[in-house]
Parts: structure tokens; sequence; C-alpha cells
């Protein structure tokens, strides 16, 4: 007896694949199960499989699953272009935040249940490892520094993985109405760059020690910093609420920021293989590089203005 099956789950037919995974089909109209030893993966129409009622299997030297189905046809595993965890309980949310993955674990911020930290085998599905339980309840950010550590930020301010445990990191210069930190960033000189919402922008050292901030008066314009981007050794964009900036280290750990580069509120931006930036705003995607600002909107073809995720791949598609 290797373990329970779920609950109302009637054992049909069982394959034992070359990675000694068991497979399980259920009778008539049941879900299909794979063991890996220790855990039940559960796959249907949530997480991409649409066959009931499986009659064989089959396995290549490819490793592909082959599944012969009543009613179904034939079926095999292979690449999809989306794939669905919500039959992964703790996934099962429409609130996710915040996504990284490691060489080993992924990691999920999520609001009301805080960050999630999951394993995946070899056949990409999750299997629920720890959540580390914040005041916030949530993940806004997660960044991994110089020293392979897991941060993120959150409504709370900045947090940090140690032995697997939440470590507070304290930001005494930020009230505590302003906490909230949406990005982060760290340089080569292993500073960090914090963008905080309703803070403006925290330069510290590698051990969080206040080296300077921006907005310098409180209740300055660009006190929302979404975005940190260094395309020089000693500059950075800087995309906040009331425009892109450019911030120039002059001497060591001096820093000033220059006037708005292009005004419009930003929240997300990425670089291509050209070494071009870009930032999404609410009525345009603006592209920034030795060719100076260009922008696009509907009538370049945009189907909406309204973006949140912006990536570049390695062929200059955006």
């Amino acid at each position: 007896k290797i373990s329970q099956t779920p609950s109302h789950f009637n054992p049909k037919h069982i394959f034992i694949s070359n990675e000694n995974n068991i497979w399980i089909s259920g009778d008539q109209q049941q879900d299909l199960l794979m063991y890996d030893g220790k855990n039940f993966q559960k796959f249907n129409k949530t997480n991409g499989f649409s066959g009931d009622n499986i009659n064989c299997f089959m396995q290549d030297r490819a490793n592909n699953m082959y599944f012969g189905t009543q009613g179904f046809g034939l079926l095999k595993t292979g690449k999809q272009l989306f794939i669905s965890y919500t039959n992964v309980e703790d996934l099962n949310t429409p609130s996710i935040f915040s996504v990284f993955k490691s060489e080993s674990d992924l990691y999920v911020g999520m609001n009301k249940k805080g960050l999630l930290k999951f394993s995946e085998n070899k056949l990409g599905q999750l299997t629920f490892q720890k959540s580390y339980a914040n005041e916030s309840k949530g993940a806004s950010v997660i960044f991994k520094n110089n020293k392979n550590e897991i941060l993120f930020g959150s409504k709370k301010g900045v947090q940090k993985i140690q032995h697997d445990n939440l470590v507070d990191i304290p930001l005494p210069y930020l009230n505590e109405d302003t906490k909230a930190i949406v990005a982060i960033h760290q340089d080569k000189k292993n500073r960090y760059f914090f963008g905080s919402y309703g803070g403006g922008l925290l330069i510290t050292d590698e051990n969080f020690n206040l080296i300077t901030k921006f907005p310098k008066k409180i209740n300055e314009i660009d006190d929302y910093v979404y975005t940190i981007d260094q395309f020089e050794s000693n500059k950075w964009y800087i995309g906040s609420n009331h425009g892109l900036f450019i911030l120039s280290e002059k001497s060591p750990n001096v820093f000033e920021k220059s006037k708005v580069v292009i005004s419009a509120p930003f929240s997300i931006s990425t670089k291509d293989c050209f070494g071009n930036y870009w930032f999404a705003g609410l009525d345009f995607i603006y592209s920034y590089g030795k060719n100076g600002v260009k922008d696009f909107n509907k009538k370049n073809g945009l189907t909406s203005t309204v973006i949140y995720t912006l990536i570049a791949d390695k062929f200059g598609n955006v």
C-alpha cells in the first residue's frame, strides 16, 4: 500500500514510468493521478489535461507519455502554451502579485496569504513546501541579492529569508505610512536601491544603512517609485508616478537626480537585446535608447495601453 489515494477515487489502471512515477487512472470520469513516491499530483481540465476514462498508458524513449481514452482518443504529454496551476490548492487564487524561480524552488507572493514556497518536479508539477507568514499578508516584489539570498518587499517594508525563516530588515528612515516597497535593485557595489510607495527612492549600503533618499523633502511629486534600471556604471533610470528621471552618481555615494526625461507615470520596465529600455505608462509605451524617445499607442497597433507586464526576449521582441 503506497499511500491513501484522494477521497472518492476508484483506481482502474496503473502504470509505472521510466522515472518510477506511478500513474493511476480513475473509474469513469475521474482525474488522472501521478504518485512520485511522496505526493499525489492531480491532472484534469484545470491544468490542461482534457482526457477522462483512461484505458491504457505508454511511454516512449523520449519519456513522452501516451494515454488511450474511452471517448477522448489518444493524448500525449508535451509542451503547452499555457499551464494553469489552479489544481494546486495553495495556488487556487486570482490574486498573485509576484513570482520568483530559483534553481530548486518557486516563490509566489499573493494577497492575504503572504509568501509561499513550492518545489517543482521534472514534469513541472508544483508541491507546496512552506508558507512564510508576514503581517502585511503579501509580497509585491521578490528579489535575489548578490549573496543569493531571497528578499521581498511588502506593505511593511523589506524581509529576508534566512535559514528558511523570515527576518525583518529595519528601515527606520521610512514612515509607517510609506513603508510599502515595490521595487528592489542591487548594484555591483552591493548597494541597495528601494522604490517605495509614498517614500520615494532609498539608497542603502549592503547592511541597509541609509546613504541617501529622494525626494529630499516631504510631499515632492516623485514619491512613488516603481522601476529602477541601471544602464551605466553610475546611472539609473527611475520610473515614478510623475515621470522618468535619470539618477547619476557624481562622486562616491553622492547622487543627483535629473529633470523629468519623459513626463508620464510609469509602473513597469524592461530592456531589450538592442540595449533599449521600455517603459509602460497609462496612455503609451515608451522606448528610450540611442535614438532617443519613441512612443507607441493604439495608433501603432496596440489593442490596449493598460499594460501590467513587459518582457523582452533574445530576438528583440517585447
